[in-house]
């Protein structure tokens, strides 16, 4: 059964909070999941591009490249020539520096990418929504900064790899316990955003399986 993904940007300069929804297979008619997501940039600059990163084989022992591109870096999100043509370097254009690494898998899906991953080519479907956390954490590029994982990245690694919900979760659970994850509204050290510096995803699948990850840093 299709599984269906949907995303509104909300306009209204009142409203700065993304809204999740989902259904699951017993509350629709056709018996599918369903992830819904308004994307609110707030006053941020926000790539507004959909891309379609392509399926992929790496070789053994490849490394994956992370990057921040978190608050403020605007269109392009990154420059890289790895993953597929929406995102090769254009006119004046630099290829972007990796934040980290993480070990690389042999085979990869295809998927759509925003701010964050959304759908690959299995119908794995994710939705996301920033929350508050008591704790705040920042990235390896920022002083004192011990994290290399972002909720950008972790749900692209997740449709990169997964094809059902529960797969997302423990890869994106794992990855984030051994590298750190970082909400990239934890804003300075100096005034911690603690209104904005965890994260939620509903995930589904075409299993009709719905789940809720919900994540916050630990430094």
């Amino acid at each position: 059964m299709a599984l269906a993904w949907c995303s509104a940007i909300l306009l209204a300069s009142s409203v700065s909070a993304c809204t999740l929804l989902a259904a699951g297979s017993k509350a629709t008619v056709d018996g599918s999941a369903i992830v819904g997501t308004t994307l609110d940039g707030m006053d941020t600059p926000v790539d507004l591009r959909l891309i379609r990163v392509p399926a992929m084989n790496h070789p053994t022992g490849a490394k994956r490249a992370v990057y921040n591109d978190g608050l403020d870096h605007g269109t392009p999100r990154f420059v890289t020539t790895e993953r597929g043509p929406g995102y090769l370097p254009l006119t004046n254009q630099t290829i972007s520096t990796p934040l980290g690494y993480i070990p690389q898998v042999n085979s990869t899906y295809a998927y759509w990418d925003n701010s964050y991953g959304m759908q690959n080519e299995v119908q794995l479907s994710i939705g996301e929504s920033t929350c508050a956390a008591k704790t705040v954490g920042y990235p390896l590029d920022y002083p004192n900064g011990r994290n290399l994982l972002s909720i950008n990245e972790l749900s692209r690694i997740a449709l990169e790899r997964c094809d059902t919900s529960v797969c997302a979760v423990k890869t994106m659970g794992t990855l984030a316990e051994e590298y750190g994850f970082y909400g990239e509204y934890s804003d300075n050290p100096s005034k911690p955003g603690y209104g904005g510096s965890s994260e939620a995803l509903i995930i589904a699948d075409k299993f009709q399986h719905v789940w809720i990850f919900h994540i916050l840093t630990g430094a």
